[in-house]
């Protein structure tokens, strides 16, 4: 991580980023503020307030990702992940973005949001390193982007900054536009 960015940042910001980050990768459970902090033994308030504090947030953790997958990749070629997954908002009616999904968790369609992701991984560790939402068309109109033009994009994000032997996608992503690019 560049040390400029981390400079900036206070004591609280510092370990509000580490631990958020150690919960990420090291929790195995639903990702919320919930379960990583009682995983970390702090206060769920601790890592909401850290996340509040999006103009930073954003700005670091692309960076912390992208570091943390160097310093594995240095011990062990990896490959990219390109996956999609749902955000189930079962009971939102009014939440931008949340239409009708298949939610392969569940094997049935329900209300919700979907996320593409890119991740590295060397098969003992995964590291998200970037991600797109995606949207239907009749939500966003002229502005839509198919999954495999998001992961398209995702991985032009992250192909010269992270080293990888090969890029592994489900079915999904076997369109003749992404496999030709």
């Amino acid at each position: 991580m560049k040390k400029s960015i981390v400079k900036k940042l206070g004591k609280k910001m510092k370990r509000g980023l580490i631990l958020y980050t150690l919960g990420l990768i090291l929790n195995k459970e639903k990702k919320s503020c919930t379960k990583i902090a009682s995983l970390l033994h702090v206060v769920h308030d601790f890592i909401y307030r850290f996340l509040s504090k999006t103009d930073i947030f954003l700005s670091i953790f692309p960076c912390l990702m992208i570091e943390i997958a160097n310093h594995f990749a240095a011990q062990k070629e990896g490959w990219l992940i390109i996956d999609d997954t749902s955000i189930s908002k079962v009971f939102a009616k009014l939440l931008a973005g949340v239409c009708d999904i298949y939610d392969s968790a569940l094997g049935r369609p329900t209300r919700g949001l979907c996320v593409v992701i890119i991740a590295w991984s060397n098969g003992k560790v995964t590291i998200p390193i970037g991600f797109d939402w995606y949207f239907q068309k009749y939500i966003v109109g002229d502005l839509y982007k198919t999954k495999s033009k998001i992961a398209e994009r995702l991985i032009l994000d992250c192909y010269k900054k992270v080293p990888f032997k090969f890029i592994l996608a489900d079915a999904h992503y076997s369109t003749i536009y992404l496999l030709t690019f």
